[in-house]
């Protein structure tokens, strides 16, 4: 269910990062406990959400997150985002990024709401989330989002998607399985 590499999102994007995981009594954005998401929204001429981007993502350094950008938002995008300093340097190399403040969470407000949306739907039906298969969680959630006006031929481009990927032989999956004893 992972997007396609010419999937990316067009016209006015809001951009920001965000902490998936428990609860933590670290301070501050520590990723020691928490995994790093990278969140992009499209967002439509009437206000309402368009396509979504989710990435996960090492740090909230303005060098990952930039490549992130890069791999998920057209290059002739208009980006909003807010005053992290991580973006207030990425203005300066990017001109195609602008700055908005916060203003208490008013500001990018279907961001915001696409951002809960996810980590809901994370408690809500996988009850927890392995940082292991994170990637695997935001491909899945990202793709049904996307496709959500798309409901009659949703199977059928799974079954499409299923049947032009590269064989993975019994012996391999088997590989890839982690028993504990």
């Amino acid at each position: 269910m992972k997007k396609d590499k010419e999937d990316k999102l067009k016209g006015d994007v809001e951009v920001d990062e965000t902490l998936i995981g428990g609860y933590s009594t670290d301070k501050g954005r520590s990723t020691k406990t928490k995994d790093a998401m990278f969140v992009a929204v499209e967002i439509l001429a009437d206000g309402r959400t368009g396509n979504i981007a989710l990435q996960p993502i090492e740090s909230f350094k303005s060098e990952e997150l930039k490549y992130a950008i890069k791999d998920n938002v057209s290059s002739e995008a208009q980006i909003k985002t807010d005053a992290y300093h991580s973006y207030k340097k990425l203005a300066k190399q990017m001109k195609n990024i602008s700055i908005e403040y916060s203003k208490k969470g008013t500001a990018m407000e279907e961001l915001h709401k696409q951002i809960m949306q996810f980590k809901n739907w994370l408690r809500g039906t996988h009850h927890q989330c392995s940082s292991e298969y994170l990637f695997a969680y935001s491909d899945e959630y990202e793709y049904r989002f996307n496709k959500r006006n798309m409901r009659k031929w949703l199977f059928n481009d799974v079954v499409e998607r299923l049947m032009n990927q590269i064989p993975h032989p019994y012996n391999y999956l088997k590989s890839l399985c982690v028993y504990s004893t």
